[in-house]
């Protein structure tokens, strides 16, 4: 039985998604965490990496190692939750670059049964949405005290 008869895909996999997908083991069997063992063209396209490379390769390729820990450690908690999780952590591009992104995790366990993988969104985020313009912020003189 192939992965996509295990579980069930979520829509974000289409390859004109705006979001990158990927699924992971749910156990880290690396020092890198769990094994990828799915990937869209998506996130292909925003890491830089080729699929061939993506598959099989730890989560430790794209997520960011300072974090990675964290992570790992709570995938039992993501796993018994019924709602998604989410992050705004760098996504660790081909070549050391970083892109900050919003990331989703879900268990893909169906009623009942033990989670078997993990499923990760990737889309990417602008930096600061809330500034236009990148002129520092003026900074405010303290008024004189009255003598």
């Amino acid at each position: 039985m192939s992965l996509a008869q295990q579980i069930e895909l979520p829509d974000a996999t289409a390859s004109n998604s705006a979001a990158g997908v990927l699924i992971i083991e749910s156990r880290a069997t690396t020092p890198l965490g769990p094994k990828i063992v799915y990937a869209n063209e998506r996130l292909s396209k925003l890491t830089g990496y080729e699929m061939s490379s993506l598959i099989g390769s730890p989560l430790g390729l794209l997520y960011e190692r300072a974090d990675l820990s964290a992570l790992i450690e709570k995938l039992p908690a993501i796993a018994n939750s019924p709602n998604h999780c989410f992050m705004d952590r760098a996504l660790m591009r081909n070549g050391g670059t970083r892109r900050p992104c919003r990331w989703t995790i879900r268990a893909t366990n169906r009623e009942g049964e033990r989670p078997g993988f993990f499923t990760l969104t990737v889309k990417p985020i602008a930096s600061n949405p809330q500034r236009i313009d990148s002129s520092p912020i003026p900074k405010q003189t303290p008024a004189p005290e009255p003598a």
